[in-house]
C-alpha cells in the first residue's frame, strides 16, 4: 500500500472509530454559527462521493450485481467536466444539506438520519428529476440500488464529517 493509502486509512480509521467504540453515541458540536461547518459538510459530501459512494458502485460492479460502472470519467454536458467529478460535486452539496437535517440528532439517532437522508433525498432527485432532464427512463429496479448507494454515501458523508470536524476543533 503506498504513503498515501496509508493515511486514507488511518483518516477513516480515526473518523469512523469513536462513534462505533461510544456505540454511536456521538456528540458533535451542532452550533449553527461555524461557518466552517459548511465547508468542511461539502468536503465530506464531496470525499463519501468519490469513497462510499463510487467504491461500493465498484464492488457491486466487479460482483455482476449491476451493470453499471464506477468512477466514470466521461464527459458531462455542458463543461466536459468529468461524470465522477460532477457527481462528487453534487454530492458536496447535498453534504450540507445533509448535515442541515441530521446536525439537531445525537448519537444513533444522527446516524440512521444520515443513512435515510442520504438514502432517501438524492435517490428521489436523481429519478424524478435528473434523470428526466437527461432523457433516461424511469426504472423501478434503480430504485433499491440508489437507496443503497445512497444511504451508505450518508453515512460516509457523515463519518468523513466528524473526523473534519475533530481536525478543526482541536
Amino acid at each position: 500500500m503506498a504513503k498515501s493509502g496509508y493515511w486514507l486509512a488511518f483518516f477513516l480509521f480515526f473518523a469512523c472509530s469513536a462513534p462505533l467504540r461510544e456505540a454511536a453515541f456521538l456528540t458533535l458540536n451542532t452550533n449553527g454559527n461555524n461557518p466552517m461547518i459548511h465547508l468542511k459538510s461539502f468536503i465530506a459530501g464531496f470525499l463519501a462521493t468519490l469513497i462510499f459512494h463510487q467504491g461500493l458502485l465498484a464492488l457491486l460492479a466487479a460482483t455482476g450485481v449491476i451493470g453499471a460502472s464506477a468512477y466514470n470519467l466521461s464527459p458531462t454536458e455542458p463543461l466536459g467536466i468529468p461524470a465522477v467529478i460532477s457527481l462528487a460535486f453534487w454530492g458536496g452539496v447535498w453534504g450540507i444539506v445533509l448535515w442541515l437535517l441530521v446536525r439537531a440528532n445525537h448519537g444513533l439517532k444522527r446516524w440512521i438520519w444520515a443513512a435515510v437522508v442520504g438514502a432517501i433525498g438524492p435517490t428521489a432527485v436523481a429519478l424524478l428529476i435528473v434523470f428526466p432532464l437527461k432523457g433516461v427512463d424511469f426504472d423501478l429496479g434503480r430504485v433499491p440500488v440508489g437507496l443503497l448507494l445512497n444511504g451508505v454515501w450518508g453515512l460516509g458523508t457523515l463519518c468523513l464529517l466528524n473526523g473534519l470536524r475533530r481536525i478543526g476543533s482541536r
